[in-house]
């Protein structure tokens, strides 16, 4: 057998690949303005619309605006610190690769709809591939997952693909 036959056998197992298509439900609560002032707060963000509905509306909109990135905290799931693998990821969103090390590789991220006050958000994250790739020290398999992020009235207000470093 081959060295990459071998390589793609042990990285890319029957049981990784039945991974591909699986999908995980992230939810948050409610966004509240409260979340909204702590986020601007911790960043200096001083835009007045994160802190006026008269200034929303300035900018079109009929209620306070979350700023872009809030979505991320509000999505993820709070576990104990040991339960995190070392990279800060649960085993259980994380395909059998290799050695069951990773981390984390590029993201891309599409803002659809203005997230705002009173907003909860469902996301999808799907595992859309996984692919073998050949480094100068090691091989490799990069996951690519692919989130939606909906809000109460299930339009698609974020989406963001993911690719995660497998090894």
């Amino acid at each position: 057998m081959s060295q990459s036959i071998e390589t793609e056998t042990s990285l890319l197992s029957p049981a990784a690949r039945e991974w591909v298509g699986r999908t995980f439900e992230l939810s948050s609560g409610v966004i509240t303005a409260e979340a909204v002032l702590r986020y601007v707060g911790a960043t200096n963000d001083r835009t007045p619309a994160y802190r006026s509905v008269d200034a929303a509306g300035a900018i079109g909109l009929s209620r306070i605006p979350a700023p872009a990135l809030l979505y991320m905290g509000a999505t993820r799931p709070i576990v104990p610190v040991d339960e995190l693998t070392f990279d800060g990821v649960t085993d259980d969103r994380r395909p059998p690769v290799g050695e069951g090390a990773g981390m984390a590789g590029e993201i891309s991220v599409e803002f659809l709809h203005p997230v705002c006050v009173g907003d909860s958000l469902r996301g999808f994250r799907t595992l859309t591939d996984l692919t073998l790739k050949h480094g100068r020290s090691r091989d490799f398999v990069v996951a690519t997952w692919v989130t939606e992020y909906r809000n109460q009235d299930d339009v698609v207000v974020v989406r963001e693909v993911a690719q995660q470093i497998l090894y």
